[in-house]
């Protein structure tokens, strides 16, 4: 996958298909809504939009997706997923859209979007993207909320980093394996499993091979992904 940030549409111009896409697979755009990588803990604005109503920050996140998405479609390349937002279970563009406050304006800012990426390319699949991949309650928490609040998305995205959770893999692998059948049964949508990592390759390894043993699972007419994406 590749990481599109707020402040580089003009640089995106100037890159090759394989620069943006990665030299093979499937072609991957992320969205990022804010002045810097966004995780869980950072999700500010762009200065930029610090001033603007809400009303003006749904037209932002449009805006900006529908341009870079017209961007690459110039340039011949269309991406199978978008991911609007990076690992967001607090929610982005904090603190209009933060979720724990805000989840009904979190979830028209998702849709804003949503609909961007699909007025220009329709069958792109848009991914709404959570961390901690093995957390069942966060996962369920978070999408009842956006489906309450009318969200709309195609895939369930997971991060998966068991050198953050303090943990060998082989803890909550498992967990992970659950959460993404769990979604696709509750939900009715793929997964993918758009980011994973561990300690070195003595970790990596097997924890990959364990994860990729996920793929193409399907449940109740439901396709599981995983999608690895190294670091």
């Amino acid at each position: 996958g590749s990481w599109l940030q707020y402040s580089t549409v003009r640089r995106i111009s100037s890159m090759s298909e394989n620069e943006i896409t990665g030299a093979t697979g499937p072609k991957t755009s992320s969205r990022n809504a804010g002045v810097s990588w966004a995780d869980p803990a950072k999700q500010n604005k762009p200065a930029a939009w610090a001033a603007h109503s809400f009303e003006q920050l749904q037209q932002d996140v449009y805006e900006h997706t529908r341009a870079t998405m017209q961007l690459l479609k110039d340039n011949g390349i269309a991406p199978e997923w978008v991911q609007v937002g990076n690992e967001i279970p607090n929610g982005m563009l904090w603190p209009d859209g933060r979720s724990t406050t805000n989840f009904a304006q979190l979830s028209q800012l998702l849709n804003k979007g949503y609909d961007a990426v699909k007025a220009v390319s329709p069958q792109s699949k848009v991914i709404v993207h959570l961390d901690r991949g093995n957390n069942s309650k966060l996962y369920r928490w978070f999408f009842d909320q956006h489906r309450a609040n009318g969200g709309r998305y195609d895939v369930i995205g997971m991060s998966y980093y068991p050198f953050w959770l303090k943990q060998n893999y082989k803890q909550n692998i498992d967990s992970l394996r659950l959460n993404m059948l769990d979604m696709t049964q509750r939900y009715g949508k793929e997964v993918v499993v758009a980011e994973v990592g561990g300690v070195d390759t003595i970790q990596i390894r097997p924890m990959a091979y364990v994860s990729l043993t996920i793929d193409h699972r399907v449940v109740d007419g439901h396709q599981t992904n995983a999608w690895l994406e190294t670091f």
